[in-house]
């Protein structure tokens, strides 16, 4: 239902500071807004605070929000060659996928985080 294209530099160093402020279960949120094209990664502990980021973006689709383990989607990007990446959704529920803009035999699944 959703594709995301942005930058995976600006991806990359919001998540390593979101990391800071993660409980202890390294849970993220990452919203797609559609009414701003920006996806806003956003988190926070007790001990430390509150950490948000807003990353510009083309989006096609619906807005969608998933919690996930930051650590699974910085594994993921270290990876990744390419400068652009892609976010594909379909529910939030369901996994989201991460492939590089221009390397269609590279896929990568993140099952969100419950709570």
């Amino acid at each position: 239902k959703t594709d995301v294209v942005l930058l995976k530099n600006d991806i990359v160093n919001a998540i390593k500071t979101s990391n800071i402020f993660t409980d202890k279960f390294n849970h993220i949120i990452l919203s797609i807004d559609k009414n701003t094209n920006s996806v806003v990664i956003s988190s926070k502990s007790s001990d430390v605070g509150v950490f948000t980021s807003s990353i510009p973006a083309t989006i096609n689709g619906e807005s969608i929000e998933m919690s996930i383990n930051y650590k699974y989607l910085n594994d993921c990007l270290n990876i990744i060659q390419d400068e652009s990446i892609r976010f594909s959704f379909t529910v939030k529920e369901k996994p989201m996928v991460i492939q590089p803009l221009h390397d269609l035999n590279f896929l990568y699944l993140i099952m969100p985080l419950n709570r």
